[in-house]
């Protein structure tokens, strides 16, 4: 899915029980891949590579619940790697590596999601930004953060803090 004027793809109102595997995602303007409308659930976005666009993983306008976007590769991309609007809710983002983008993951606007097991890096914003003060159902739990530009996060008191996040380590720092 490469150069759409607005998303390489869209899953969108009522959509149920779609998955989206081993894709590759680039120079999309608007996004890569958008989840929007009410009723979107149980979507899984796995094992995908996002590059080059404007924001790889979009979910909003409307009540989407229980998506699960995992295994991606999200990097170089001018706007976020993961963007949660308008009431997205118990979304799961893990495992995923989130390199090289202006806002690694966002969470606005009545929107709850359970992000654990990523590397985020390198982003010339926040890691993850909470920037709305209704969006306080986000949990982190074993998030690898290392040179975030703005920071790894900001408004922490919105988010629930679990054990095991990790700052300040290079995940691709070769030790030997």
């Amino acid at each position: 899915f490469f150069n759409n004027t607005i998303s390489g793809l869209r899953i969108a109102y009522g959509s149920k029980n779609n998955s989206v595997i081993n894709n590759l995602f680039y120079s999309n303007t608007r996004a890569g891949l958008s989840i929007e409308g009410q009723s979107n659930i149980y979507n899984i976005i796995c094992s995908n590579i996002f590059f080059n666009g404007s924001n790889s993983i979009t979910i909003y306008d409307g009540t989407n619940i229980s998506n699960k976007i995992y295994k991606n590769l999200i990097r170089n991309n001018t706007g976020y790697g993961i963007s949660l609007q308008d009431t997205a809710i118990n979304i799961e983002i893990y495992n995923n590596t989130i390199i090289n983008n202006t806002t690694g993951i966002s969470v606005l606007s009545n929107s709850s999601a359970q992000i654990y097991n990523n590397i985020i890096m390198s982003n010339s914003g926040f890691g993850i930004s909470n920037a709305t003060s209704n969006s306080s159902g986000v949990s982190l739990a074993y998030n690898l953060f290392y040179t975030n530009s703005l920071g790894n996060t900001n408004n922490t008191n919105l988010f629930t803090w679990s054990n095991g996040n990790i700052t300040g380590i290079d995940p691709f720092l070769n030790s030997s």
